[in-house]
């Protein structure tokens, strides 16, 4: 009967140390720029209306919005932000990663510096930091022909 208390106390005290353990595993890495390049917004959509590959960039819980984007040139490469051309974004919300109101985004220049890291060849963006690149408005893009959204109808991950 003795050993009863000693087992409990050593559950317990496993308990305990455990989330501690949990906590400083969900802790985020340093923040290391991995890439910085000019993209041109093309269009903004709630997640759902398109379909297509997406590239996640953020740490929030929530990613529900789709950016399609043109990269015109690149600073720094990373893996899938290593070539120009069009390519999604999976974001949280565009007030929150631009700043400003979805209507005042597209068709503007912004330059994006995007913080993440690789873990077992995987890429992860936690976060990035969009500033606009005056003088290089385009204006409001075209929206795509039938033929280009054909093209895009590919499975979306995440």
């Amino acid at each position: 009967m003795m050993h009863v208390p000693a087992i409990a106390l050593a559950l317990l005290l496993a308990a305990f140390a455990q989330p501690q353990q949990h906590e400083e595993s969900q802790t985020l890495p340093a923040k290391e720029l991995v890439a910085r390049f000019v993209a041109r917004v093309k269009w903004i959509e709630v997640i759902g209306k398109r379909e297509g590959v997406a590239v996640p960039v953020g740490n929030q819980p929530e990613l529900n919005w789709l950016v399609g984007i043109e990269i015109l040139s690149i600073e720094k490469a990373a893996k899938l932000f290593d070539k120009k051309g069009e390519m999604i974004l999976l974001i949280h919300s565009p007030a929150l990663f631009f700043g400003q109101p979805k209507k005042r985004i597209l068709g503007k220049d912004y330059l994006f510096n995007v913080f993440g890291e690789l873990k077992d060849g995987i890429p992860h963006y936690y976060d990035a930091e969009v500033k606009e690149e005056k003088g290089r408005e385009s204006g409001h893009p075209q929206a795509p022909a039938c033929g280009d959204r054909q093209r895009n109808r590919a499975h979306l991950r995440r």
